[in-house]
């Protein structure tokens, strides 16, 4: 499991899913699953020095290339 995303990542991270929860009404697997994948994009944006509510069309590209590749 990856890495939780440190700090005020974190909280936006959380409340996002709480929003998806409250408005969407998804499912517990779904939720996780965004936790989830939001956690490794936001572990692999730190890596490169990129928060993630900084991150552009441009790191959502390159990321799933390289998560592609793999």
């Amino acid at each position: 499991m990856p890495d939780a995303p440190a700090g005020s990542e974190h909280a936006s991270l959380s409340a996002f899913i709480d929003s998806l929860w409250l408005e969407e009404g998804l499912s517990r697997n779904t939720l996780d699953a965004y936790r989830r994948d939001l956690a490794l994009f936001a572990q692999w944006l730190g890596e490169r020095g990129t928060a993630l509510p900084a991150a552009q069309e441009s790191d959502i590209q390159a990321y799933f290339a390289e998560i592609g590749r793999a």
